[in-house]
């Protein structure tokens, strides 16, 4: 018996398979001739190395190393890269690599021959930026300012351009924070220090930003020709918050013809806010909307606003809410979530959040303990406003 085969004590070892031109072999047949090829490789390399000199041995080890390394380095460059794709998608810090749990993520899942760069290392990704930067001729910016929870200002960037392959590309610049108030001094040199970091200074034709007098008084201070996008997602919260808002209806005499005319504060063709002249037709639709809007639009959000607060300043309402959607198996447990006047969409999140929150809420205004629920719960016609809202 060859030495070289496994011996099978099954019949499917004794089945024959097909090879491409037809050809049965057997399984046994194929294991011999793996471990054959083997065995004659290993015996050539041997004899190969007999016949030469050590200097010869050195140096074909060091070309297998070289091989080797170079193998290693490929990999390594792209496991580096696709590091770096992950901070920048994400809009990451490059310290992350840093962080001790990040680091335990790595080592349980890399090879030897990979480690983690160092913060240092990461950072050499603004050269290549800078790079491609480079090939860019025109584009735009993004940049608001926000506090954190801890009260903290920051200052956020994003570069926007088209690539060679006329794709619509977004890199994030940085994250500044602010030290100083938000003057329109401060800011200009904030914004500007950022672009000539990236050498973008002269590419920038757009920053889009909300309507704050602070930053269009920065953007009016660059010399160029910079143009300020008012931003459309801002402009929209405006005019939803505007829709909750009374319009107060002022009066003054005019002297030439003896009598009041009413005028109201609002937004020109031009986009500028100033007193308008209404007529007595505008004057009575006016004031029927403020009636409606004072009677039942703003004390029903009033009702929201107090009844999402109850959950949130309360975890034991929290923990029965998720109890009841689960016991009427409701398909969305979504929590309540809470307006904000300056939070892009709130108050539409609010009101659906009530809505899709409506048998849960209903059941649990039923409960005696749950009073504060019962006096702030819409009633059936509330909740058809509330419906037709969203």
């Amino acid at each position: 018996m060859d030495y070289l085969s496994t011996p099978s004590t099954t019949d499917e070892s004794e089945n024959a398979s097909r090879n491409n031109n037809g050809q049965s072999l057997s399984i046994s047949s194929v294991n011999s001739s793996n471990s054959v090829s083997t065995r004659t490789e290993r015996s050539r390399k041997r004899l190969r190395l007999d016949f030469l000199s050590e200097s010869e041995i050195e140096s074909e080890e060091e070309n297998t190393r070289e091989q080797t390394s170079s193998k290693i380095k490929k990999k390594v460059e792209k496991i580096h890269g696709k590091l770096m794709a992950f901070i920048l998608s994400n809009n990451l810090p490059f310290k992350i690599v840093e962080s001790v749990e990040f680091q335990d993520f790595i080592d349980s899942i890399k090879n030897n021959y990979y480690k983690l760069p160092c913060r240092q290392t990461s950072g050499n990704l603004k050269m290549k930026l800078k790079l491609e930067f480079d090939a860019v001729e025109y584009g735009s910016i993004t940049t608001d300012c926000w506090s954190s929870n801890s009260n903290l200002s920051y200052m956020g960037i994003t570069f926007h351009y088209l690539d060679n392959s006329m794709h619509l590309t977004s890199r994030y610049l940085c994250l500044k924070y602010m030290e100083e108030s938000h003057s329109a001094i401060y800011l200009k040199e904030c914004l500007e220090k950022v672009l000539l970091s990236w050498n973008l200074r002269d590419k920038v034709y757009g920053v889009v930003t909300d309507s704050a007098a602070n930053i269009k008084a920065a953007l009016e201070l660059f010399s160029g020709n910079i143009q300020r996008i008012p931003c459309a997602a801002h402009k929209l919260h405006l005019c939803v918050n505007d829709l909750f808002k009374i319009k107060n209806i002022k009066f003054k005499l005019d002297k030439e013809r003896n009598r009041e005319m009413a005028f109201i504060r609002d937004v020109d063709k031009d986009g500028c806010s100033r007193d308008l002249m209404i007529d007595e037709i505008t004057q009575n639709q006016i004031t029927s909307i403020n009636a409606i809007k004072n009677e039942l639009l703003n004390p029903l959000m009033s009702k929201c606003r107090r009844l999402v607060g109850s959950f949130k300043h309360s975890d034991s309402l929290t923990r029965i809410l998720k109890e009841k959607q689960t016991s009427l198996e409701s398909p969305n447990k979504t929590k309540l979530i809470q307006d904000v006047s300056t939070r892009w969409n709130t108050s539409y999140d609010m009101m659906y959040s009530i809505l899709i929150n409506k048998n849960a809420l209903v059941s649990m205004s039923l409960d005696r303990e749950n009073s504060v629920i019962r006096q702030n719960m819409p009633t059936e016609i509330e909740f058809i406003i509330l419906q037709d809202l969203c």
